[in-house]
């Protein structure tokens, strides 16, 4: 898929929002622990603007809330997340932002593979790897 310069610039302006709504919850010291492209949505005005729902998995490091467990979708989750060592939320919540602009400008998973396990064992590897990622705009 080679997305036109339009389709890019639409990506860029939803993804710009999405971000800009990540650092508002983790400046507010809320991280979401569950970013993916199903929990977002747009609300319809002329100039549409993409809100983030579903915060049942969050969590407030103001009320000293620690993640003790793994919660995110499966496509979405970090590395560091999978390798059950402690881990920053917000870099995680930053990790499920980055699969969010992939699958919206490639339209698939950067990890693919419908053995759940195997498909883990990608991400997990995928740590220290760069992701090259061409598009021809």
């Amino acid at each position: 898929m080679d997305p036109s310069p339009c389709y890019v610039f639409l990506v860029r302006y939803f993804f710009q929002q999405l971000i800009s709504g990540v650092h508002f919850c983790h400046n507010m010291e809320i991280c979401h622990r569950d970013l993916k492209l199903e929990n977002t949505l747009l609300d319809g005005s002329p100039a549409p603007r993409l809100k983030i729902y579903d915060f049942g998995y969050s969590k407030s490091s103001l009320l000293h809330s620690q993640p003790k467990s793994t919660v995110r979708t499966p496509a979405y989750i970090a590395p560091e997340v999978l390798s059950r060592r402690e881990y920053d939320v917000k870099l995680a919540d930053v990790w499920s932002c980055g699969v969010t602009l992939y699958v919206m400008l490639v339209g698939a998973y950067p990890f693919e593979d419908q053995d759940v396990p195997r498909n883990f064992r990608k991400i997990i590897q995928s740590e220290d790897a760069k992701i090259n990622f061409q598009c021809g705009v």
